[in-house]
């Protein structure tokens, strides 16, 4: 595999690099326990039942955050819109 340096030279690398976890938009993916760029499934500084209250917290989060997305949308109406 070949790896381009900082002064764009490319150079030979032994073994596998693998690229950088991109979401959404070319971010960066991030750990939601140590911020590393990994899952949280492949983090290596927690055990498995951290990973699934932290799992548990975020999915509770996320469920929270639609439930007022679709609140705040639901009272939006537009003038001269009919309603059945």
């Amino acid at each position: 595999m070949y790896v381009k340096s900082e002064d764009k030279v490319e150079y030979a690398q032994q073994g596998s690099v693998s690229a950088p976890i991109l979401v959404k938009g070319g971010k960066l993916l991030k750990c939601f326990h140590c911020g590393e760029n990994h899952r949280l499934e492949n983090c290596p500084h927690i055990n498995k039942p951290k990973k699934k209250e932290i799992m548990d917290d975020k999915k509770k989060h996320w469920k929270e955050r639609r439930h007022n997305e679709a609140d705040e949308k639901a009272k939006v109406t537009t003038p001269g819109q009919a309603h059945m």
